[in-house]
């Protein structure tokens, strides 16, 4: 960890755990899972509710917009 939190900076870290981890705090993100590895690497959590924008888009048409990266999902319903 020492590594890692070094090359993010301890700063970030601790403001990022303190965003993550508030659960007053609603959070919307795109591919929440590849975001709780990165944030697992850093030991931090998500408190509160998340919502994944590539599961929603998922779940509206799984077939549409196939693989639901954030550029399509944003080209296709942020219009």
């Amino acid at each position: 960890m020492g590594g890692d939190e070094a090359a993010l900076g301890e700063g970030a870290v601790e403001l990022l755990r303190f965003l993550f981890g508030d659960e007053s705090r609603p959070k919307i993100v795109h591919d929440l899972k590849q975001l709780v590895i990165l944030c697992a690497r850093y030991g931090l959590s998500f408190g509160g509710k998340v919502t994944d924008t590539m599961i929603a888009s998922f779940l509206v048409d799984p077939n549409k917009c196939i693989p639901h990266e954030l550029y399509q999902v944003a080209k296709e319903y942020a219009q």
